[in-house]
């Protein structure tokens, strides 16, 4: 049941005719003049002193995690505040799970852990996936490469089948979810497989698991978007705390987060992406446009030669950032220097613009540009060479969504990289290196072949270390800066949303912001509620009472969002 109300679980007794009953079953149980589902988490012998209703039956025939993995799961609910049974069903196949024949006992695989490695690369992960693979099944054990997409699993499921000969396991939404209960069964119940799966493979019973490999933990869909909003890094590090687990982190820019958890940073004194150009659009006269006669330029000569192109655009909508006619400084927020757009008030802090923060001018002029939009300006000098994503053109316009794999394409045309540095939160920063990073990442090595990017600040740190192709220095500034702000992962952020608020609503989270030490700020009206903003250097107290107070509004039938370490602030 997805309340907190039944944290603490039932006793029942086990008749004698349903064996196998253990730690993980899924079971059928009474409560309250009905039958529910539930899942055993504790399995004691003897007598009770009390009169029990007993278990009426069982649904498979595994059980859905083991007392390690309930460890993590707990772990879960709690950081994440929300309820163990929405937790517990997250490990479990999306059908009942069937034998097909007698299971051989599997064998723990005696692996000595090893700290957590972050691997700093943009070259293809192909080679180093296969070679870390073959290590962890040669000693008989499982192993779990965790994709952000559902492409991504077909592409490195098929990468490892052709070089290591073997047939890969595949877990993903895409997939049928007979054919995922079946690999969920496999896993659970033999060693030396190899699963490749998106996130929900990270809170399943893998059996004999010996090593995980996370490719880019950094991306969006690392974090699930619905509560509990989890994050695969944060729970592949605490499941590898319990399991004793090695573990490895790949891709082009690591997060701070991972950075301050990852005592072994490999490859962070070379350069992760090919040579990066920048087009300094600041002495540009106003009414040029989005996209600069050096650019297309840049594309035509590839274009010539035979190559292809990925143009990088924030965001499908119109514009993300504006400049002053004037003096062509960044249209920016007086108060916090976030960007502006057209409106007449800050995105982040709500404060009223006005005129330019430079020079109080009032005019200004779109600087960046939607797909939609590129691609229209982009056809006018290239002609049907352009399309959007999917249509097979030489010259292909996208968000970060259809970034190309690594070392794919010839050209990547940054059209705005200043949207991304002045975006409304706390992590823009980190955002514009991870995202402008990776799009560098998947420009090929080669004669000619670099990434180009169109920017209004050519001296911010940001472009700096994305022309270096060396992103951990910046990362570990950004790392330093946080710290002393309190900031994650040094200090810890949730953010509260409901769909009503009352005097008692907000009576009941200050009082529990001030016996727990915790910092409440709101309500703050938003679209659907409103949004209260929590931040301590140590929520746990909070969080333990946080639980009871979601539940009762729960059951007043107003809907809660808790969202733990949020991506967008």
């Amino acid at each position: 049941m997805p309340t907190f109300a039944v944290d603490d679980g039932f006793a029942y007794t086990v008749p004698e005719e349903i064996p196998n009953v253990v730690v993980g079953s899924h079971v059928t149980v009474p409560l309250g003049g009905r039958k529910v589902k539930g899942w055993v988490t504790s399995v004691r012998s003897g007598e009770s002193k009390r009169k029990l209703k007993s278990v009426v039956g069982v649904s498979g025939d595994l059980p859905h995690f083991d007392e390690a993995l309930l460890e993590t799961l707990r772990w879960v609910a709690l950081r994440y505040v929300a309820p163990m049974s929405t937790v517990l069903a997250r490990s479990g196949p999306p059908n009942i799970s069937r034998l097909k024949g007698p299971v051989v006992p599997v064998a723990a695989t005696e692996t000595r852990q090893r700290a957590a490695t972050c691997i700093v690369t943009g070259e293809p992960y192909g080679p180093t996936l296969s070679k870390i693979v073959t290590s962890v099944v040669d000693s008989g054990a499982n192993v779990l490469v965790v994709c952000p997409t559902a492409d991504e699993v077909t592409q490195y499921a098929g990468i490892l089948e052709d070089a290591l000969g073997q047939t890969v396991l595949r877990v993903g939404s895409a997939i049928p979810a007979r054919t995922v209960t079946d690999a969920w069964t496999v896993a659970a119940t033999t060693q030396g497989n190899i699963i490749v799966g998106t996130r929900e493979a990270v809170l399943w019973p893998l059996g004999n698991l010996g090593g995980v490999i996370v490719v880019e933990e950094g991306r969006r869909g690392m974090t699930s978007p619905q509560t509990p909003t989890w994050t695969v890094r944060d729970v592949v590090v605490q499941r590898s705390n319990v399991e004793h687990l090695q573990t490895w982190f790949i891709g082009p820019v690591p997060s701070v987060q991972l950075l301050a958890t990852t005592p072994v940073v490999v490859g962070a004194d070379k350069r992760a992406w090919p040579l990066v150009e920048v087009v300094n659009r600041y002495d540009e006269p106003p009414g040029t446009g989005p996209v600069l006669a050096a650019t297309v330029m840049a594309i035509r000569t590839t274009l010539k030669r035979g190559g292809s192109v990925f143009v990088f655009v924030n965001r499908r909508a119109y514009a993300p950032v504006f400049r002053c006619l004037t003096c062509k400084e960044l249209r920016r927020c007086p108060a916090c220097g976030a960007g502006a757009e057209r409106g007449d008030r800050c995105p982040r802090c709500d404060m009223e613009l006005g005129g330019c923060a430079a020079c109080g001018a009032r005019r200004f002029e779109p600087v960046g540009a939607g797909i939609g939009r590129t691609i229209e300006i982009l056809h006018r000098s290239l002609g049907d060479a352009v399309g959007a994503a999917g249509s097979n053109r030489a010259v292909v316009v996208g968000t970060e969504r259809d970034i190309p794999p690594p070392a794919s394409v010839d050209l990547v045309v940054i059209i705005d990289a200043d949207g991304m540095l002045l975006a409304p939160h706390y992590r823009a920063e980190e955002e514009a290196i991870r995202i402008l990073g990776r799009a560098a990442a998947s420009v090929a090595r080669g004669t000619g072949n670099r990434t180009l990017i169109q920017t209004n600040q050519p001296k911010d740190r940001v472009i700096v270390a994305l022309r270096s192709g060396r992103p951990v220095p910046l990362l570990s500034d950004i790392h330093n800066e946080r710290e002393a702000a309190g900031f994650p992962p040094f200090g810890e952020v949730i953010i509260i949303k409901t769909s009503a608020t009352s005097p008692d609503v907000e009576k009941q989270l200050q009082v529990l912001g001030e016996k727990s030490g915790a910092t409440v700020l709101g309500p703050v009206p938003v679209a659907d509620g409103h949004r209260w903003l929590v931040q301590g250097r140590d929520l746990h107290k909070f969080r333990l009472g946080l639980r009871s107070v979601v539940g009762v509004w729960r059951e007043s039938g107003v809907k809660v969002r808790v969202d733990v370490d949020p991506i967008d602030l």
